[in-house]
């Protein structure tokens, strides 16, 4: 399990427009999913969707295949824009507790569920990838670091993308 035991020498968290959309987040939200699936117990999931971001990065220096861009692009914004909406709306106004945590657990679940076929195969590993993201996301919360959550939906997203990518291969 070597994929999961790097050791941290990340810079500090920072907090401008437009951070979201930088390496270095990418990289802590990468490290606190990363923490996750260790927490979980790295699941079948996530442990091949990194062999595969891993594989894919050092051959092409890219996070996810040219195909599946559109897909990563259209399933963040979505994630991003449930996730904001439900937290900004009236009621809730960013509060983070166990109500609003279990009604952005359905949100992403939901989305999950809706994944086309390629990106849904069989099995229960799309509740297991949900569950990575809204405990990712809860972690970044409560530790005050809420400027990753877009990132850790990336990060999600990209490893799912290269486990549905292996599944596939597996089926030829």
């Amino acid at each position: 399990m070597g994929i999961f035991s790097k050791k941290s020498n990340l810079p500090p968290i920072q907090n401008y427009p437009g951070y979201e959309e930088t390496d270095e987040a990418f990289a802590h939200a990468h490290k606190l999913v990363l923490d996750v699936l260790k927490f979980e117990e790295f699941p079948r999931w996530g442990v091949i969707g990194q062999e595969g971001l891993n594989n894919f990065l050092s051959k092409f220096g890219k996070k996810v295949p040219y195909d599946d861009y559109d897909f990563l692009t259209e399933k963040k914004n979505l994630l991003w824009n449930n996730f904001r909406n439900y937290l900004l709306s009236p009621g809730i106004t960013g509060a983070w507790n166990e109500v609003t945590s279990s009604e952005v657990f359905k949100k992403i679940s939901s989305i999950f569920s809706s994944f086309p076929g390629k990106y849904r195969p069989d099995g229960p590993e799309w509740v297991e990838a949900a569950g990575t993201l809204h405990l990712a996301i809860d972690a970044s919360l409560k530790s005050d670091k809420q400027v990753l959550v877009q990132p850790i939906m990336e990060v999600v997203l990209i490893l799912w993308i290269h486990f549905c990518n292996a599944e596939l291969e597996n089926l030829k």
